[in-house]
């Protein structure tokens, strides 16, 4: 019997080793809270997290990542950094203001965290703490917080042509939600536009959006009594542009709106799947629409670049001679999003878990 359970202490033994080398063998190298760096296009990109920089180059902002807890997957990857701040090559890190970052997000002040104005200046949420608070970074490199009449702030965009900001958010146990424009000068607030807001599952917050031409004329889109619409402010009164519309997007040339356009929202569902309608802003005439179901990434000068969720594939559709036609379909693995290098690229997370990243073309 003793011989008997040394044997077996022995195979143990051995079994146990071979375990333990076969799992060291197989397993892959982590990265911050155990993601699986499966390809270096994982690392080339987060070489490339966000950064503005000022018309005269004297001020550049860039995201770096938290040493301890820089990426999290419980709900998606998003990355958590602090700002660095650049003024004429000397940076200094800023770890008491925390910044998140997914470039997959819909959630516009996520997706993309910096913000230019037109005075050279950078913006920024801070989510550290909540409420989360918005600051502004000046031309010298200084740090100040600017008073929001919210505790919560979902969409932004920089006034082309004054230095003005509109914003949407709204307090986090209220119901009413505020479109709101302030004066960077002055920090003055002006709320353009206010309404009842009863929370849709099914629509995400991220619905709710703002967008400057470059006339400065914004755009913004809202749901309220269940009907979605785009409004319009000119800098003296708010307009309906567009019933059964919402996520205005605006090519960098101003030549071309799109929207995602939707019959009618209940608490449940939509009337119908909705579509995306392409406009020509100089004529205002409707030049096409895409009816599938997904979302677009980007709208170009004369290309757009939509994501069909039903196919798994990403398109690219050429809005040349006012028209809209179909130039390549591409099998994606999973939801894609635009790169921030220079030169725009589209990568997509092929799993979470694994953050494997892909590139296309």
């Amino acid at each position: 019997m003793k011989k008997r359970e040394k044997l077996k202490s022995i195979y143990l033994i051995i079994f146990l080793m071979y375990f333990f080398t076969i799992n060291i063998l197989i397993t892959p190298v982590l990265g911050n809270d155990g993601i699986q760096i499966k390809e270096n296009d994982f690392l080339n990109i987060l070489c490339n997290l966000p950064t503005v920089t000022n018309n005269d180059g004297s001020l550049k902002v860039s995201l770096v990542i938290d040493e301890n807890h820089g990426i999290n997957i419980d709900n998606g990857l998003y990355i958590i950094g602090h700002p660095v701040v650049t003024v004429n090559d000397n940076a200094k890190i800023y770890p008491e203001h925390i910044i998140y970052y997914d470039p997959t997000e819909e959630i516009s002040v996520i997706k993309q965290p910096f913000i230019t104005t037109i005075k050279g200046e950078v913006l920024f949420i801070d989510h550290k703490k909540y409420p989360s608070t918005l600051h502004v970074i000046d031309v010298e490199g200084n740090i100040k917080q600017i008073t929001t009449p919210y505790n919560e702030i979902v969409a932004i965009s920089a006034n082309p042509i004054k230095n003005e900001i509109a914003v949407f958010g709204k307090l986090r146990y209220e119901t009413t939600v505020k479109f709101s424009i302030i004066n960077l000068d002055t920090q003055e607030t002006k709320i353009i536009y206010s309404h009842e807001y009863n929370s849709i599952p099914h629509l995400s917050v991220s619905s709710f959006q703002v967008v400057y031409d470059r006339s400065g004329n914004l755009y913004f889109s809202t749901v309220q009594n269940d009907r979605p619409a785009i409004y319009i402010y000119d800098g003296k009164e708010v307009k309906l542009y567009k019933r059964e519309a919402l996520k205005p997007l605006i090519s960098p040339n101003s030549k071309y709106l799109a929207y995602q356009n939707i019959d009618f929202v209940t608490k449940h569902k939509s009337k119908r799947e909705a579509n995306f309608v392409i406009i020509d802003l100089s004529s205002n005439q409707v030049i096409g629409s895409i009816n599938k179901t997904g979302s677009i990434l980007e709208l170009y000068n004369d290309s757009l670049y939509f994501y069909n969720t039903n196919a798994g594939s990403l398109e690219k559709y050429s809005l040349k001679n006012n028209s809209i036609y179909l130039e390549k379909i591409t099998k994606i693995e999973a939801k894609p999003f635009i790169s921030n290098e220079p030169k725009a690229n589209i990568y997509s997370y092929s799993d979470y878990s694994s953050a494997v990243i892909k590139k296309y073309q």
